[in-house]
């Protein structure tokens, strides 16, 4: 997807735990322990390019969640920080998306294309609900939420959650928005 110029910023940093692992935290970290030790800091969009810029590859997602992905990312403070499409032999019964929201303003923003959707007759059932937790760890602005997806079924398929990728855009309300990319049923070979 092609982005805008002025897309803001965040600032993101790589801490050390003692047993030599690495992770990623968006903004100062509230909380070190002694034992965790800062490794770098740097400006990123969000939480895909952030994993690129520390770890030199993409974050585990679920292909058929990755177009919602990256349709979050284009709602203006709305950042996806992790994403499971679902697995049934797991257990799992719903797609999940961990959100941050810059500001309550984002959160507004993003809630209204929700409420715009709900009138249509959606594709998937969604939750949207606070994760307190998580917002303790955010800049003290940002909130964290979890949106929960699922069908009558249990986990909805690759191509329900494109279908809702496409409605939520649709709804956005939000100028410059683009379009959402094409789902891949298989790999694709070099």
């Amino acid at each position: 997807m092609i982005k805008s110029d002025t897309e803001k910023l965040r600032r993101w940093e790589v801490w050390q735990r003692e047993d030599g692992t690495t992770y990623l935290t968006w903004g100062n970290k509230a909380t070190p322990t002694d034992s965790e030790k800062l490794v770098s800091t740097f400006y990123s969009a969000n939480w895909l390019s952030a994993e690129r810029e520390a770890f030199g590859s993409d974050p585990e997602i679920d292909d058929g969640i990755l177009p919602l992905v990256e349709v979050v990312h284009q709602f203006p403070g709305v950042m996806a920080m992790a994403a499971c499409q679902g697995h049934p032999e797991r257990g799992d019964d719903c797609a999940v998306i961990g959100l941050t929201f810059d500001d309550p303003l984002s959160l507004k923003t993003f809630a209204a294309a929700l409420c715009q959707l709900a009138k249509l007759d959606p594709p998937v059932g969604w939750d949207l609900r606070l994760d307190e937790a998580r917002t303790q760890d955010l800049p003290p602005e940002a909130l964290a939420f979890e949106l929960t997806l699922f069908d009558d079924h249990g986990v909805p398929s690759p191509l329900l959650l494109m279908a809702f990728s496409h409605s939520l855009l649709a709804v956005s309300g939000v100028a410059g928005l683009s379009a959402v990319p094409a789902f891949r049923k298989d790999p694709i070979v070099n």
